[in-house]
């Protein structure tokens, strides 16, 4: 059964402001987002406020009432941002620079929600959602226009990121709820912030049947593992090159390679080439139909294209170092290296390992990750308990 959130007066509807930097249905973060609003459209007015846009206009989305600002700043200074979080994520920030100047720099560009003000208010929100942890700007506009209104965050903590800095305290400080969409998220927000509340939430995936009728022609009847890469077929790259091991195939099994540039059929010592996977249906086919799936770069989000294969039942591999490994615990294999990654697919040769790994997969996904009704009735008992104590 699904919850509904309601109003804190009990008189209606409540209203919800969702701040975001992008608003798009692209890359695993805007789409995981826009789930989020969509489950609390089910019973709430969902606003979205956003600095994109060529002009400041206001327009209709689904469900959704959006505000373009127009009010994001040159590309060059959302790039030095991102270079500056990538490197303390990495650890390669310049360690001579002081804690404030390494504030001002991840502050640049912040004003972008300055203009945000007046349609805040104008929305007067029972509850605000900021889209993103490193969105300090959304934090200080939610405080200075709707004090008291209870803030949660989605904060599309990616592998690899840092959350740590003292710039980002404050968002995670002001949250009631976080909600994230992984253990190994979960996880890495409760080490920057013990007291939050953080609320898996799972995503609402499904699996598309009509990809079972017929399989892809490029690989006709042949039993095949799909690996993907999404670089181009010649890029020099760990963990790309290691997939040049599986080039020659398995005992019994083709190699099929979606590269970014083509897609590859190695089999009995022969390649042969076509255009590059472009179609999602046509990706999603060739996973359904596959013995198994090396997910070569999954997302650092949450790793959408490992839990599209556990749905369907296919086993997957993944690098040991990415967000899919909590996945393929439950259904599949991890590799640390290229020896790793070959005795892996050799693994998944054995036809009963192979259903017993897809089946496993498939419970795991479908329980965490399947079902609209399942993701929005997580969302909504997360949420509602900050609306109740704001009430």
């Amino acid at each position: 059964m699904t919850t509904y959130l309601h109003r804190r007066g009990g008189d209606g509807r409540p209203r919800v402001a969702v701040l975001a930097p992008r608003w798009s249905a692209r890359g695993e973060g805007g789409w995981a987002l826009r789930q989020v609003a969509g489950s609390l459209a089910l019973s709430a007015d969902v606003h979205v406020l956003t600095p994109q846009g060529a002009s400041a206009r206001g327009t209709f989305d689904g469900p959704f009432t959006v505000q373009e600002l127009a009010s994001a700043p040159p590309a060059a200074v959302t790039a030095r941002r991102a270079v500056l979080l990538d490197a303390l994520s990495t650890g390669h920030a310049n360690e001579s620079a002081s804690p404030d100047d390494v504030d001002a720099l991840l502050d640049e560009g912040q004003e972008q929600w300055e203009a945000a003000a007046a349609h805040l208010r104008a929305v007067h929100p029972d509850l605000v959602v900021v889209g993103d942890a490193t969105q300090t700007g959304a934090l200080r506009l939610a405080r200075s226009v709707c004090p008291g209104v209870p803030v949660v965050l989605v904060p599309l903590a990616a592998s690899g990121d840092r959350l740590e800095h003292r710039a980002l305290r404050p968002v995670f400080d002001a949250a009631a709820v976080a909600l994230v969409f992984t253990d190994a998220e979960a996880d890495a927000v409760r080490a920057v912030a013990p007291g939050l509340a953080v609320r898996h939430v799972g995503l609402p995936l499904a699996a598309n049947d009509s990809v079972r009728r017929e399989p892809n022609t490029f690989t006709a009847d042949l039993r095949y593992v799909l690996a993907v890469t999404d670089v181009p077929w010649e890029a020099a790259a760990w963990p790309n090159t290691a997939v040049a091991l599986l080039r020659p195939g398995v005992e019994g099994t083709a190699v099929a390679i979606a590269a970014s540039d083509r897609f590859v059929l190695c089999h009995e010592g022969e390649e042969r080439q076509t255009s590059a996977v472009e179609r999602g249906s046509d990706m999603l086919r060739l996973i359904a139909w596959a013995a198994a799936v090396v997910d070569v770069r999954p997302g650092r989000l949450y790793g959408r294209r490992t839990l599209d294969a556990l749905l369907y039942g296919t086993p997957v591999v993944a690098p040991a170092d990415s967000r899919a490994r909590e996945h393929v615990a439950r259904g599949g294999l991890w590799f640390d290296g290229p020896g790793d990654l070959r005795w892996c697919v050799e693994a998944l040769g054995d036809e009963r390992t192979r259903r017993r790994l897809g089946d496993q997969g498939r419970r795991y996904a479908e329980e965490r990750y399947c079902g609209l009704e399942a993701f929005s009735s997580r969302v909504a008992d997360a949420v509602t308990p900050a609306l109740a104590v704001a009430g």
